[in-house]
């Protein structure tokens, strides 16, 4: 049974917004020396996002800014404001010496809707943080916010497969109205992420699923106790009946992510993901380096859910190994004294990521 969520890009769309009434900032410079030729690309950043809390799609600037100091501002901001859902592109102006910079705003709401959806989107936060156990340390926090969104959220199969972009490519497509595509996946995660205190950001770039089909995509890295981790919502969320969501990319290192994707260059920020220290797998005792039934007795044991375990194995031998025993030889239900295993299972395997999922 295939558990690989077809990943999906979103059409960018520039759509030139008329009627708006633009902020104007000054960047003219002095050309006294070299230094002083170059504007504050922090200023920059910061007066933009200023105008997106206030709900504006449409600004201008004077001075030494162009095209490429924009977009390197709008890359920083489409990382770390997952709440800024309606800037997915943007189109510039030129004239004299200032720069229009308008954001297409989603089928032209105006800033008073933004705003209002804005609020929907920080309520809907809110309520999933006070759903939150007490005591959960960041890991467990994590753990939370990707099961709910997996559990939560539709996989919006008709506007993937026709190449629409819109409200399910954002955090208020995953999180207000529970459908979105992998960049809303993303968004939403990385948005409940800055809500809770625990660095994220979004990435994108080009996943190959299990048919060898490549396509674009949008994901997540994290950093917990001082290291990066990549994260995947999207391709966690199966929408089987039996197996609703899966971990297989739940805190991962670089070796893993890059089995079966590849980052955009022009990334603001790529982390450097070398642990698997905070995966899910090692955290929950079920990542089995050398298969034996003992070994997945206590993985079974470990588990977080009576009726079901997850293992990743660190290696294709020790996988494969597990996947002849348990499942080809019988071996599993070998394993009574671990738990009640009845003489029917439910399971799903992954042959890139070495995990075996079983519903007993």
């Amino acid at each position: 049974m295939s558990i690989i969520k077809k990943a999906a890009s979103a059409i960018i769309t520039a759509v030139l917004l008329t009627g708006c009434e633009a902020s104007v900032y000054d960047y003219n410079v002095s050309s006294d020396s070299e230094t002083d030729n170059h504007i504050n690309d922090e200023q920059l950043y910061s007066d933009i996002v200023k105008e997106l809390e206030a709900g504006s799609s449409s600004f201008s600037f004077e001075g030494a800014i162009g095209f490429t100091d924009i977009k390197k501002a709008h890359k920083k901001i489409e990382q770390k404001y997952p709440e800024f859902f309606w800037i997915d592109s943007f189109v510039t102006v030129e004239e004299n010496n200032s720069i229009t910079c308008e954001f297409d705003s989603l089928s032209d709401y105006s800033s008073e809707e933004l705003l209002a959806m804005l609020g929907e989107l920080e309520s809907a936060a809110d309520k999933i943080i006070a759903g939150m156990p007490d005591g959960l340390d960041d890991f467990g926090k994590v753990i939370y916010i990707h099961d709910y969104i997996a559990e939560n959220t539709v996989y919006d199969e008709f506007n993937a497969d026709n190449d629409i972009s819109g409200l399910w490519d954002t955090s208020y497509g995953c999180l207000v109205q529970g459908k979105a595509i992998c960049g809303g996946y993303a968004e939403g995660f990385s948005y409940m992420m800055k809500c809770l205190g625990i660095e994220s950001g979004v990435v994108t770039g080009d996943v190959t699923d299990e048919n060898g089909e490549i396509s674009g995509h949008a994901w997540n890295y994290i950093n917990l106790n001082g290291r990066y981790y990549w994260l995947d919502v999207t391709w966690d969320d199966t929408d089987d009946k039996n197996n609703p969501f899966t971990h297989m990319y739940c805190i991962i290192d670089d070796a893993r992510m890059n089995k079966n994707r590849i980052l955009d260059e022009n990334q603001y920020f790529i982390p450097l993901c070398y642990s698997m220290e905070e995966n899910y797998y090692v955290r929950n005792n079920s990542y089995i380096t050398i298969y034996t039934k003992e070994a997945v007795g206590e993985a079974i044991t470990s588990s977080p859910d009576s009726d079901s375990t997850e293992m990743m194995f660190a290696d294709k031998s020790a996988y494969e190994a597990a996947v002849n025993g348990l499942l080809e030889n019988g071996e599993l239900w070998e394993l009574t004294d671990y738990a009640e295993i009845s003489d029917t299972v439910n399971y799903m395997k992954n042959d890139d990521m070495y995990v075996l999922s079983i519903q007993y």
